[in-house]
């Protein structure tokens, strides 16, 4: 019996919505074949639920973590285990919460280029109420002399 090509699957399934059946059929295996092969790898609702939770999630786990932390297990080798896991937790409960430092630093940068081109619109607005046709003309030819 053929064995069920899984990256096939999936993408069947994901990407074209086509039933266990309709897969079985294309692959020559048994809709048991697929159900089986690909119900570890489908998304749940469970899979929804921890993703649309996931930063709480993580900060509760990395609160767990924290608090296992005591003065016996300072002194075992495995707190690093617990510091190390810690400190991945925070990183990505950062991550969740869109508080990386490139995602502020393009954060920054986006709202600077913002206010340059909203000063841009004014001064352009001013130009025209003083007289000038084409702010972009006066813009442009500023800058040739």
């Amino acid at each position: 019996m053929a064995k069920v090509d899984t990256a096939q699957a999936i993408n069947l399934r994901l990407n074209h919505n086509l039933s266990y059946n309709r897969i079985a059929k294309i692959q020559g295996v048994t809709t048991q074949a697929v159900h089986q092969r690909l119900k570890q790898f489908l998304p749940t609702e469970e899979t929804e639920l921890f993703k649309n939770n996931r930063a709480d999630i993580l900060a509760n786990t990395q609160l767990r973590i924290i608090t296992q932390i005591d003065q016996p297990k300072l002194k075992k080798a495995g707190l690093r285990d617990l510091v190390v896991s810690a400190g991945i937790l925070y990183d990505k409960e950062r991550l969740e919460r869109g508080l990386s430092s490139h995602n502020v630093s393009y954060n920054v940068i986006t709202e600077q280029l913002q206010k340059i081109d909203d000063e841009e619109a004014d001064l352009r607005r001013q130009l025209i109420e003083l007289g000038a046709e084409d702010s972009n003309t006066i813009v442009e030819d500023s800058g040739t002399e």
